[in-house]
């Protein structure tokens, strides 16, 4: 929160110092800030050129930095008093902090010269005033890694070495890309969800891959998975095993459990349920590689089972055998 207030002081001192001065016909010179241009625009009656130099030179900077300072009291809330109930809220918070980021303030800076310019002569000379540098350390991306660093200093990344620049630059960019693509709202995750009627692909949900540079193995066992006979309507067990690798996607877990578990009154063969959830999840993840075992119990004293996979497995991945023996009932 200190950095916060930090960062608060930048912005109020970069939207009222001087950010260039105008030469006009080399006698004479005019200086202005971001607030200086929104109250000359507003005074003449521009209330949309206004509305685009005040609101992202300042209303949005400061809305962001609220929201930061936000999330990190939520954040030190949670650890200290253990509220689990604010996690959601702090994801709500630091997503719309993700979005009013975006906004760079270079583009401001030019449109406030062209605008304020334009309004005063045609023919003038352009030079950056001391408000300026306050942005320029303003708009830098800041994630909470690179918060954390500036808190405690270099921080070591292997014994012997320390993090750059660029290193830091990236994984902010990684962060905020992240922050972007996460949908809107989870609508299972933390909630009393009732179960669905029918299984249905509209139920799963998606979170962004932590490594979407990697190769990883994710596993899901269900190992009490039920369905309904199609022609007798009696019921059928089984015990199913999914593995997939992950690209930019990974399934939502509870999710995931709601919608197996609406198979309980759906009436369908063992080859066409197996396989229908692999598809499923393949058109909401799209991922790198997946595979389903499915471990049927017997039916008319004979179990079934299906395995079904999109293609070879990437080189230089660990993947464990699924582990379920064949059927073999008390003998």
């Amino acid at each position: 929160m200190a950095y916060g207030g930090a960062e608060a002081g930048l912005l109020i001192l970069g939207a009222t110092l001087p950010i260039a001065r105008i030469t006009e016909f080399w006698l004479f010179e005019t200086q202005f800030s971001i607030l200086g241009i929104g109250t000359t625009l507003l005074s003449s009656g521009e209330i949309l050129l206004a509305f685009v130099v005040l609101g992202f030179g300042f209303i949005f900077p400061m809305i962001k930095i609220i929201l930061g300072i936000r999330v990190d009291a939520q954040e030190h809330r949670s650890q200290q008093y253990g509220q689990q109930n604010n996690q959601k809220h702090t994801r709500r918070t630091a997503r719309a902090r993700a979005f009013f980021q975006k906004f760079s303030m270079v583009d401001v800076f030019l449109l406030s010269f062209l605008v304020y310019g334009s309004k005063i002569s045609e023919k003038y000379e352009v030079t950056l005033g001391v408000g300026a540098y306050f942005f320029d350390d303003l708009n830098r991306p800041v994630s909470f890694q690179t918060l954390s660093a500036r808190k405690r200093g270099p921080v070591a990344l292997k014994a012997g070495t320390q993090r750059t620049k660029d290193q830091f630059a990236l994984q902010t960019q990684r962060h905020n890309d992240m922050s972007a693509d996460q949908p809107t709202e989870l609508s299972a995750l933390g909630k009393t969800t009732p179960l669905p009627s029918e299984p249905s692909i509209d139920t799963l949900e998606k979170v962004p891959s932590p490594h979407p540079d990697d190769h990883f193995v994710v596993r899901f066992t269900q190992p009490e998975f039920t369905s309904l006979c199609p022609v007798t309507a009696q019921p059928d067990f089984a015990h199913l095993v999914i593995d997939y690798i992950p690209d930019q996607w990974m399934v939502e877990s509870k999710s995931l459990k709601l919608y197996l578990n609406s198979f309980r009154n759906h009436q369908a063969f063992h080859e066409a349920c197996t396989v229908n959830i692999a598809k499923d999840l393949i058109t909401l993840l799209s991922p790198r590689w997946l595979r389903i075992g499915g471990y049927w119990y017997p039916r008319g004293g004979m179990p079934i089972d299906i395995f079904w996979q999109t293609g070879n497995v990437p080189d230089n991945v660990w993947l464990p055998e699924q582990g379920v023996a064949t059927y073999r009932g008390r003998g």
